[in-house]
């Protein structure tokens, strides 16, 4: 047996003394898509303190700890959490991961390319891409489902 491809959640509501029944399907991939935007949050937040604590940079500790919470907190914008889960339609926390992994692959591609070294910014720029990757997998998705 295998994880199953889609989450079934069963909301039951109260609305004018009427029950009614809303059955949503989140798909698996998208809670690991937000799930990964979280650890990739945690894991610029790591390299911000890293870097200060190495390199005694605040600026690095600044940048990481920026990014990475609003990293972290672009999970909100997912229609996985309990509030949001009855509006599946809720996708600003994938603009915005979106938006940010452009901005730290920009950053440490000019970075790698001036000072030639591999470390951080590999780690960054591929989780990057893989963010970019799979939020627009998810925003595309989410595109073709209001089509159809």
């Amino acid at each position: 047996m295998g994880v199953p491809l889609s989450y079934k959640i069963l909301i039951e509501s109260v609305y004018s003394d009427q029950r009614y029944t809303t059955m949503l399907q989140i798909d698996s991939s998208e809670k690991k898509i937000a799930a990964f935007n979280f650890i990739f949050g945690i894991i610029v937040v790591a390299g911000g303190v890293i870097g200060f604590l190495t390199a005694q940079s605040a600026q690095s500790l600044a940048a990481g700890l920026v990014f990475g919470n609003l990293l972290m907190l672009s999970v909100w914008g997912t229609p996985l959490l309990k509030g949001n889960i009855r509006n599946k339609q809720v996708v600003w926390g994938y603009y915005l991961s979106t938006i940010l992994s452009v901005i730290l692959l920009i950053f440490f591609l000019i970075r790698l390319i001036k000072t030639g070294k591999a470390m951080p910014a590999s780690i960054i720029i591929t989780l990057s891409v893989l963010s970019i990757m799979s939020n627009i997998f998810v925003l595309n998705k989410q595109a073709i489902g209001k089509k159809g």
